[in-house]
């Protein structure tokens, strides 16, 4: 078990793991750190772009909408004033049957004119109040599906309808209750059987309500135009009106509550604040961005597209990171494991004799020996008189001889102990304390017989051991190393010998007859 804790190989790959593992940190922080600052800056930059180009699109259709209604609207008013114009006396107009068919020429001219000019256009009429006049019921025409002329159609007979009928007389009761100008719909007419939009003008002369002039707009014109709008993969977009979603199925106008939409409210709520005209909506649990724009007959127009595409770019930026932090690390621990080795091995290894140095012994007893429960020894020697051998010999001959020592150090006690080269000629190191005091007499006296090899006059070693009884956690290294120290100071005034530290503290003799005094 000893030995299992204390074998300097998987000792100095745990000090290299902790390295590696701080410069990958480092690394992957690096990584994701830079990664995440780009991330976010590239929602903001694609953020920004989506939004103005979405707007950018609002704006553009929403304005040729807009132009299609206005010129609408001028038709009309032209329609309106050349009326203004005409009649000066609703009491005498009403009387006069030349006035009347005068009139009446004069606005079937203009009206299919102006008509046919006006983009969207579908149909125009006037329609005389029936309260006001029964002479005349007014002017209907409506565009050819074929020729995309204007045709006639026999006026609508409005008495024959309630005023709630809004297919068949909403576009003169409701502009009578405007009492102004006023857009109606989008509605299905089925007097003509088409779904339209109608901008009508309720003519009032002297507080006399003469009849209404109107201009009806193929809705389906307008839905095809918004219809037209592609953005991204799959977005698009789609008209808002009067709390209903607009869209075509079977060539029929459907118009779909919001509120039985699920996802939709979030989206109507902000296309009908004066404060937001973009956001985000959820359906069917997918996110949106949207933008909106207000255009005139009080339709709202909303141009939308899933977040996921908008923001897929960013998306792969964050793949591309993570895929480059992956890389990283497996080429940073390609690389850095190795050199982590050789530099950890560099910082706690002895050039010399190979054993590890002061510093490895300290790390080691305090990572990893002060948790252990184990009942050890720990041992100091030096070698007798290594300063004669220097001078006698050389320096060159005292590094053999301490090579030497390291060797038969490591041979006698093996993979069973931390051993390390403490500086100069001392050695210390932690051994069982299971013949602790048999393997460095047999330390002793082996260096002693081999020592004639390296120089001729020999050398010896001495030896102090300090037991290490207690858990080893309460034990503080510094004061160990003291013990034994003054145990190797008692061996050395014997040389040759190992001496055992009375833990009792009275003092240290030699041990001649194998156990402690």
């Amino acid at each position: 078990m000893y030995g299992s804790i204390c074998r300097k190989d998987s000792d100095v790959k745990e000090i290299r793991d902790r390295i590696t593992k701080f410069v990958v940190i480092c690394t992957l922080a690096a990584v994701l750190l830079t990664g995440t600052v780009s991330t976010v800056t590239a929602n903001r930059i694609v953020s920004s772009s989506a939004a103005e180009c979405m707007q950018m699109q609002c704006d553009v259709t929403g304005g040729k909408v807009n132009e299609l209604m206005n010129s609408v609207e001028s038709s009309v008013r032209f329609l309106c004033e050349s009326t203004y114009a005409y009649i000066d006396s609703p009491q005498d107009f009403a009387n006069d049957i030349v006035s009347m068919n005068n009139y009446d020429t004069m606005m079937t001219a203009a009206m299919k004119k102006l008509s046919e000019s006006t983009s969207g256009s579908m149909a125009v009429y006037y329609r005389y109040n029936p309260d006001y006049t029964t002479r005349m019921k007014g002017r209907f025409f409506v565009r050819s599906k074929e020729t995309k002329a204007m045709r006639e159609e026999p006026p609508t007979d409005i008495s024959a309808y309630k005023s709630t009928d809004i297919e068949h007389v909403g576009w003169y009761y409701e502009a009578v209750k405007a009492g102004g100008p006023v857009w109606i719909g989008p509605y299905h007419n089925s007097n003509i059987n088409r779904d339209i939009m109608s901008y009508v003008v309720p003519i009032k002369i002297q507080g006399t309500l003469v009849g209404v002039i109107g201009m009806d707009v193929d809705f389906r014109y307008i839905a095809d135009y918004i219809g037209q709008i592609s953005i991204y993969d799959t977005g698009g977009a789609f008209s808002v009106s009067d709390g209903k979603i607009l869209q075509y199925d079977n060539e029929k106008l459907i118009r779909i509550p919001v509120e039985n939409i699920s996802g939709y409210q979030e989206l109507y709520a902000a296309v009908h604040s004066d404060q937001e005209t973009s956001g985000t909506y959820t359906k069917n649990g997918k996110q949106s961005v949207f933008t909106s724009k207000d255009m005139n007959g009080g339709l709202h127009l909303v141009i939308s597209a899933p977040t996921a595409e908008i923001y897929k770019d960013s998306y792969r930026l964050i793949l591309l990171i993570t895929v480059l932090m992956v890389a990283s690390t497996a080429v940073i621990l390609a690389i850095s494991r190795p050199i982590c080795t050789r530099i950890v091995q560099m910082a706690y290894t002895d050039r010399l004799t190979g054993l590890p140095n002061r510093e490895y012994f300290r790390d080691i007893y305090d990572s990893r020996m002060k948790e252990k429960n184990i009942q050890s020894t720990m041992f100091m020697l030096d070698i007798d008189h290594f300063k004669m051998v220097n001078d006698t010999y050389g320096h060159a001959v005292g590094d053999k001889v301490l090579t030497a020592v390291a060797g038969e150090i490591r041979d006698i006690f093996g993979k069973n102990a931390i051993l390390s080269r403490w500086g100069g000629d001392e050695f210390v190191g932690i051994i069982p304390s299971d013949g602790d005091l048999e393997r460095c007499r047999e330390l002793c006296q082996r260096v002693s017989e081999d020592s004639t090899e390296i120089c001729a006059g020999g050398y010896t070693l001495s030896v102090g051991l300090y037991r290490i009884r207690e858990n080893m956690a309460g034990n503080n290294i510094e004061n160990m190393v003291s013990k034994a120290d003054m145990a190797l100071y008692e061996a050395k005034g014997v040389r040759n010998c190992a001496m055992v530290y009375n833990k009792m503290g009275a003092d240290c003799k030699p041990d001649r007859n194998g156990a402690e005094n």
